[in-house]
């Protein structure tokens, strides 16, 4: 058996900042939203592929956003380089403050969403040794 990721679900508390953040500065497109059950909190399903209804979903509710969760952080993989620099310049133009970092295996940025939820982008180093070899 080999299990795959479907999907995350956060809790969240401010819905318009995190819709912002993640359709705006991240790329992801809202799919779905609607109340969970009946007088049920809202669920919000958003999905960068056309083929998955929901990557991530938030439900509304969250009371109290400064307190951590046991999450440290949810990781985005991406394929070209050109890809890193435009999460970068993303995260930029949101004045979101990040963390390069190097595994030897991987390049990543670390950022929290507006919430304080740990996020990741990577890119595997063959990724990078590739790109480098094309002279770009």
């Amino acid at each position: 058996m080999k299990l795959e990721w479907s999907h995350t679900v956060l809790n969240i508390k401010d819905s318009g900042k995190i819709l912002e953040f993640y359709t705006k500065t991240l790329g992801f497109n809202l799919s779905d939203r609607g109340p969970l059950a009946e007088n049920g909190p809202e669920i919000i399903f958003v999905s960068q592929d056309s083929d998955e209804h929901h990557q991530l979903a938030f439900i509304v509710g969250r009371e109290d956003a400064d307190k951590s969760t046991s999450l440290n952080h949810l990781s985005f993989r991406v394929k070209t380089f050109d890809e890193v620099h435009e999460v970068k310049e993303r995260l930029d133009s949101a004045d979101v403050e990040y963390l390069p970092l190097c595994h030897g295996n991987a390049l990543s940025l670390y950022f929290n969403d507006p919430e304080g939820n740990g996020l990741c982008e990577i890119i595997s180093s063959n990724c990078i040794v590739n790109h480098i070899k094309r002279g770009a």
